[in-house]
């Protein structure tokens, strides 16, 4: 499992986790990774499990860290599948994502790397697909970490493949996010028949894991809600921010007050909007 919150030049831009799925007929890898020398090694490990062949890649969301490894993974005909927004945004911007990443790990890690956009993609909703002789869920039940996250579900074990929607004692970054439709796609994949999470980063654990991240969400809204609603400035949140409980998660210190001034302004995105 990777173990580095963020992409640097002493990873190789390896922070976030890549799943691999063996069916009956071939293999299906679940974000491959960060760039080419990591989409090969990913490779190498498939080849010391199986020789099957890779027969679908898949894009949980359209972070580089997470799916620029994967044209040292595709072949003539394998898909790479993402949902249709996750398309849109790497049709729209993985050049601009390419070049930031280069800048955090360095020119010479992104040595052959060549950008891949998805050439299939899936809807709203759960759609079920069968890759390699396995039966999967693909699930998108709102925007979250990103406005195109997916979830993966293999049904033959109850493995969910979370992507950016949980991660295990890692501060997720909610720049992107909308935190309380995020916390209602969390509710959503606890009803799924899940034994075990994969998580975005950090250790895979039980299905437990769902609730154990949403609670950290659920504490961030609130720590932010009740101040707003008595019109309190983002800057007096920031001051009373704490949430003790999630101190000793990876990136709090650095993260968590960005996630606050995030979630405030989220909040007057709302008020807006329904005036």
């Amino acid at each position: 499992m990777a173990n580095a919150r963020e992409p640097s030049s002493d990873n190789g831009g390896v922070s976030a986790n890549s799943g691999v799925i063996v069916g009956s007929e071939g293999v299906t890898v679940i974000d491959p990774g960060p760039n080419r020398a990591a989409g090969l090694a990913l490779r190498r490990a498939i080849r010391r499990v199986t020789a099957k062949p890779v027969v679908a890649v898949i894009a949980t969301h359209a972070h580089p860290e997470n799916v620029l490894a994967a044209d040292a993974l595709l072949g003539p005909a394998t898909p790479l599948i993402a949902h249709e927004r996750t398309f849109a945004l790497m049709r729209d911007r993985c050049a601009d994502c390419f070049e930031r990443l280069s800048g955090l790990v360095g020119r010479a890690a992104m040595a052959g790397t060549r950008i891949r956009v998805p050439d299939q993609t899936v809807p709203d909703g759960i759609t079920e697909r069968t890759y390699g002789g396995r039966t999967l869920r693909l699930i998108h039940v709102g925007w979250g970490h990103t406005a195109g996250d997916l979830a993966v579900l293999d049904l033959q074990t109850g493995t969910l493949f979370a992507g950016g929607l949980v991660s295990n004692r890692v501060l997720p970054d909610t720049h992107e996010a909308r935190v309380r439709s995020w916390i209602a796609a969390l509710a959503a994949l606890s009803q799924q028949p899940v034994r075990r999470v994969v998580p975005g980063q950090g250790n895979p654990g039980p299905a437990s894991l769902i609730g154990e991240f949403s609670g950290y969400l659920l504490a961030l809204l609130a720590r932010v809600e009740v101040p707003y609603r008595e019109q309190l400035s983002v800057f007096d949140v920031l001051a009373d921010g704490d949430l003790p409980d999630y101190a000793n998660w990876s990136g709090y210190a650095a993260v968590h007050p960005l996630n606050l001034q995030h979630v405030y302004a989220e909040l007057e995105r709302e008020d807006f909007a329904s005036r």
